[in-house]
Formats: C-alpha cells, structure tokens, sequence
C-alpha cells in the first residue's frame, strides 16, 4: 500500500529529471547562453557556457565573472537556455 501511494510522486520526479522543466529535453553545450532565474550581483542574469560536463562552467555576460556548478543545481536554476544557430 505505501508503494502505491508512493509511486505517482516518484514518476514525477523522474520526469522531471529525464525531460527537463520545460517538457523537452534540455541541451546545454559548449556557447550557449543560459538565462537564470536569479540576477547575479553586477545585474546580468545571462550566461555563456564555457565548459560543460558534469559540472558547467560559465561566464557572467554583464561582468565576465567565471564560476563552476554541478549540472544538477544549475538545471534548476534555469530559465531560458539559447543555443548558438551555427553549431560553434
């Protein structure tokens, strides 16, 4: 019985894992530009991805701040994400 009370949580969350928050798969790659949901401290709340694997590093667009985060803390922290047209 605990199991099946369980189990409609437990497929949301592995939804949401799998697809992302907007439904469809999220791909983040090397020069997209991510929109997040907080501003950082100089204004910008954009950006650039300059290395991504497991961890993401990424450069603020507004004041060339570099940080590095876990790709599972920043896929929640995403609002918008712009790949680059061109494939570079």
């Amino acid at each position: 019985m605990f199991c099946l009370l369980l189990s409609p949580i437990c497929d949301k969350l592995f939804h949401y894992k799998i697809v992302g928050f907007w439904g469809g798969a999220v791909e983040i790659k090397q020069g997209s530009v991510l929109t997040m949901k907080k501003k950082h401290p100089c204004g910008g709340c954009e950006w650039e991805v300059l290395y991504a694997g497991s961890d993401l590093k990424l450069k603020c667009r507004g004041c060339g701040h570099m940080i590095m985060l876990p790709r599972s803390k920043a896929l929640k922290d995403i609002k918008a994400v712009e790949n680059p047209e061109n494939g570079n």
